[in-house]
């Protein structure tokens, strides 16, 4: 009656022995930690990623700019 294997109609599968509330616990902490550096190792990747957008955006625009001011983004081609 510790419940170790359930029988459902024909199978039978191993539960494997019961865990005590400790253990239980413990593993759920273990669980919600990795959840917790996931998160904050997407977040900050996803802050990069922001900052390089923004870089590349105020890059572009400022190219927009000289370009119109005759600019020519600094390069000098030569025939």
């Amino acid at each position: 009656a510790i419940e170790i294997i359930v029988k459902d109609k024909k199978f039978i599968r191993w539960k494997g022995f019961p865990q005590g509330p400790d253990k239980e616990r413990l593993l759920l902490q273990r669980k919600v930690e990795d959840r917790r550096r996931e998160v904050d190792d997407k977040a900050r990747a996803l802050e990069e990623k922001a900052t390089q957008m923004i870089r590349v955006s105020n890059l572009v625009e400022r190219n927009a700019e000289m370009l119109q001011a005759g600019g020519g983004g600094g390069r000098k081609h030569h025939h």
